[in-house]
Formats: C-alpha cells, sequence, structure tokens
C-alpha cells in the first residue's frame, strides 16, 4: 500500500511540474500594406510585453515598435520609413518579450520570476537574469 501511494505521489509531482512549463508558440503576419502592422498570435499570458521589430534584410531601414498580448494576440505598427511606405523587399521580423523581471507580475506568475517556466525554441537564456522570448522570421513587405 505505501509502494502506491509512493508512486502516486510522483505522478502527481510530475503533472504539476508539466503543467507549470510553457512551452512558447508564436506566429506573425503582415496586413500587407505599405506601412505594415505586424500582427501574431501566442500563448504567453496576457499582459505580456513585447518589442516587435522590423530591418530591411538588404538595407539601412531598421524600426520597432511596442505591443502587448490580449487574448493570445498583439499587433504593432504601422510601420513607415519617414511616414512614407516601406521599401518593396525581404524584411526581418523580430519579435521579443523582455526578462521576467521587467514584465507584469501578472506575467510573472505563469512564467516564473526568472522565466525559468519558459521552453521551446524561442526561449534564451542569460547567465544572469534568466530567460526571455526571441522569435524571429523573415518575410516580403510591402
Amino acid at each position: 500500500m505505501r509502494m502506491k501511494i509512493a508512486v502516486a505521489g510522483c505522478v502527481l509531482a510530475l503533472l504539476s511540474f508539466s503543467a507549470s512549463a510553457l512551452n512558447v508558440a508564436m506566429s506573425v503576419s503582415s496586413d500587407g500594406g505599405g506601412k505594415p502592422t505586424i500582427s501574431g498570435q501566442t500563448n504567453l499570458p496576457d499582459e505580456t510585453e513585447l518589442i516587435v521589430g522590423i530591418q530591411l534584410v538588404d538595407g539601412e531601414y531598421f524600426a520597432q515598435s511596442d505591443a502587448t498580448v490580449k487574448g493570445g494576440k498583439f499587433s504593432a505598427g504601422k510601420f513607415s520609413d519617414a511616414d512614407a511606405a516601406l521599401t518593396p523587399g525581404l524584411y526581418t521580423i523580430e519579435v521579443s518579450a523582455g526578462m521576467a523581471a521587467v514584465q507584469p507580475e501578472s506575467v510573472q506568475s505563469v512564467i516564473g520570476s526568472e522565466g525559468q517556466n519558459l521552453k521551446g525554441r524561442y526561449v534564451k537564456t542569460l547567465g544572469v537574469g534568466g530567460s526571455y522570448v526571441n522569435f524571429s522570421t523573415k518575410m516580403k513587405l510591402p
């Protein structure tokens, strides 16, 4: 009888550990305009503060905008070049969520005080300060 209880206790411990891990998922798209808005979907918690950056691969253009996750979605832009439409071309789109210490407490309660609950290919770990999220892809704009 004691062995069954110990085994059940181990299973419960494993289940609670798995439930706290957040395997980060993210995707982005553009509205296709000359001054594009970059939208995305993620499983990061509501109120996660993001920075969305776009950079022309073969040029000097770079811009970034803040975004906040709400209902699994975020949006940033309209991106422009001195209020003009962007030069058509291949752009790198990068979405970053800063370290847990700079995120709201409601986000830290899910991702951990040092981002220790974040898992997956978009999660980067620093020697000091814990883990953060960095997603990068390329897309043709506009």
